[in-house]
């Protein structure tokens, strides 16, 4: 006989000693993944002795199963077996019948609890994924596990990350919010769950206060990781916006103090002292950027711009000439203009210098 035969027939046998005549039983559709046989509503019938005795077999006939799921099945009955052999054992462990080797078998096929939380999250089901990443966070603090040392478990700063971006996608922020708390104390996966803790911040924010806070944090995180472009694009977004164009420049001159080997930023800088016509530190900045990327187009068609205007500003000849060399440099990079539109103000600038074959070439060529 079959462990799902000894399980039922088990099952029915108590209920016979237990149910009255008029009783409906209920029809149970099982399978050794389906979780409904937990809540079989004829195990109030049972004694706790019966009851860890049931549960037990449970596990037996989940294990026998390959499935992810038959692992959160065999988990969750294990964790109610020892509860009830407890019960039945008043309380004595020397007396409990199941506990020991339920406990080295489950150990086993604990870690596939996760493997069934992906599962589940990747089919997009992020209540049944949150269910198994908490079931394997949570397993310390039942009886049959509280022996678990969580500290020198290799997957429960994964684990925590995991449940926290299922809770997340679910829209569960204050479920999210705790399984974050676990995950920034695990050091590889710090990183990535501040992200997600900021991007939930970032959701919840409704005043102009929380929107400030959040900023404010941004900052700080900025600050750990220098590094992540997440938390430099998401400051960008804010600082870009229409308002905040003081606060941009702060940020952006800050920046290049902080990492002085970025040519983006270099580059950013450079921008925003153009937009202030701070011709000479953006041509600086830009000169900067381009000391770490030769080829870099809209670098060089800004530092182009920025001598121009300066001609434009001093008069000087000197500077459109050097405009113009950086706009031709623009030209040979970039040929069908797919970077820049170098080609008006280069023909201006040839229009400024005097260099009537040049400009009309280019005119001509270009319809301009």
């Amino acid at each position: 006989m079959s462990r799902l035969s000894n399980l039922i027939v088990f099952l029915f046998c108590c209920i016979a000693l237990h149910a009255q005549t008029n009783e409906q039983v209920y029809k149970l559709k099982y399978t050794s993944t389906n979780e409904d046989i937990l809540h079989y509503k004829g195990i109030s019938m049972l004694t706790d002795k019966e009851k860890a005795g049931f549960f037990n077999l449970i596990v037996d006939s989940a294990l026998a199963e390959r499935a992810n799921d038959a692992a959160v099945l065999a988990v969750k009955a294990g964790i109610l077996c020892d509860m009830y052999d407890l019960l039945a054992s008043k309380g004595i462990e020397e007396r409990l019948r199941y506990r020991r080797n339920n406990l080295e078998r489950l150990l086993v096929v604990r870690p596939r609890i996760i493997d069934a939380g992906l599962d589940a999250y990747h089919k997009g089901y992020y209540g049944r994924a949150m269910d198994c990443f908490d079931l394997y966070l949570s397993c310390h603090q039942t009886t049959l596990f509280e022996h678990l040392d969580v500290t020198t478990d290799s997957y429960y700063g994964q684990c925590a990350f995991y449940a926290s971006q299922a809770s997340y996608q679910a829209k569960d922020f204050d479920e999210a919010n705790k399984f974050l708390s676990m995950a920034l104390s695990d050091s590889e996966y710090a990183e990535e769950a501040a992200e997600l803790k900021m991007a939930i911040i970032k959701e919840s924010c409704k005043t102009k206060e929380d929107t400030l806070q959040y900023i404010e944090a941004l900052d700080e995180l900025h600050l750990r990781f220098p590094t992540n472009s997440y938390y430099f694009g998401q400051l960008m977004e804010y600082y870009t916006q229409a308002g905040h164009e003081q606060e941009l420049k702060r940020f952006v001159r800050e920046e290049v103090n902080i990492d002085t080997q970025d040519k983006k930023k270099w580059a950013l800088y450079g921008e925003v002292e153009m937009n202030d016509r701070q011709w000479d530190k953006a041509i600086s900045g830009f000169k900067k950027a381009l000391a770490f990327d030769p080829d870099y187009v809209q670098v060089i068609f800004n530092c182009g711009l920025c001598y121009v205007s300066k001609g434009a500003e001093t008069k000087e000849r000197r500077w459109y000439e050097e405009g113009r060399n950086q706009l031709e440099i623009c030209r040979q990079k970039d040929p069908e203009r797919k970077v820049v539109d170098w080609a008006k103000p280069l023909y201006q600038t040839y229009v400024r210098l005097g260099e009537k074959s040049k400009a009309k070439e280019l005119s001509k060529r270009f319809k301009l």
